[in-house]
């Protein structure tokens, strides 16, 4: 089988530091625990909407993956990988309420997995269509990180271009590396906003590959391919289009004071 082609634009490493280590990665944790973008204080964090997917086929478990909530209509997103062989699925919100989901999509092309799960108790997250840049300060949240202790931190690499079926798909490559396992979980930027969904990439990631243990690069669905097939699936995610420069303007501002 032909691997796809994937096409690199030039990567911008973030410049390593003690001083990074101090102020931003203690910035992305706290993140986690703050409100997300465009809700009030007090009524959700990010790390409140990631959730545990479990798969079933026939009634039979058959796996389980991270996914994460968007929108305000039920929507969930995951690892097309995680959930294409099953036949229905439940999530297990942070609270630790279990609720039945609707498989909508899995679709190997681009690896996004949706569900739809009728009565989600809070809104999801927003999603961002503005260019996220090589250098950028990200997390990855996975399931049980709504207080803060299941965080992958890291920065953007570079962008990858994969020719898919109907054009080509943006994947972001990072550095908040996540287990295998946990496909399907968000990389979210320090305002609070989901900026890619963790997934093996085309062609070059596999079951196994891309763990913290392994040292090697992760690679995310972008945000904004998302929006059109939620959108199709009519799920209205709610999109940001300002870049985030929160975390990078800190460390540009302590590393001047520290000259």
């Amino acid at each position: 089988m032909p691997r796809p082609s994937v096409r690199s634009r030039p990567s911008v490493r973030s410049r390593p530091s003690c001083l990074a280590a101090r102020v931003v990665l203690p910035l992305l944790a706290l993140l986690v625990a703050a409100p997300v973008a465009g809700q009030p204080t007090g009524e959700a964090s990010v790390g409140d909407h990631v959730v545990l997917v479990r798969i079933f086929r026939d009634g039979d478990p058959v796996g389980e993956a991270a996914g994460v909530a968007i929108g305000d209509q039920g929507g969930v997103v995951t690892s097309a990988e995680a959930i294409a062989a099953g036949t229905s699925a439940s999530v297990v919100a942070a609270g630790g309420e279990e609720l039945p989901a609707e498989i909508l999509l899995a679709d190997p092309d681009s690896g996004l997995g949706v569900l739809l799960v009728a009565e989600y108790p809070i809104a999801g997250l927003p999603l961002s269509i503005g260019r996220t840049q090589p250098g950028d300060w990200v997390v990855s949240g996975l399931p049980g990180s709504a207080d803060g202790s299941a965080l992958f931190s890291g920065a953007i690499l570079g962008i990858e271009a994969v020719q898919g079926g109907g054009g080509e798909i943006h994947y972001l490559r990072h550095s908040a590396v996540v287990p295998s396992r946990w496909y399907g979980s968000p990389v979210v930027n320090s305002c609070g906003v989901m900026v890619g969904l963790n997934v093996p990439l085309p062609g070059r990631t596999r079951p196994g590959e891309g763990t913290p243990e392994t040292g090697e690069n992760a690679f995310a669905l972008e945000s904004r391919e998302m929006v059109a097939r939620l959108r199709e699936l009519r799920i209205g995610p709610r999109v940001v289009t300002e870049p985030c420069t929160v975390a990078n303007s800190v460390l540009e501002e302590q590393a001047q004071q520290a000259e």
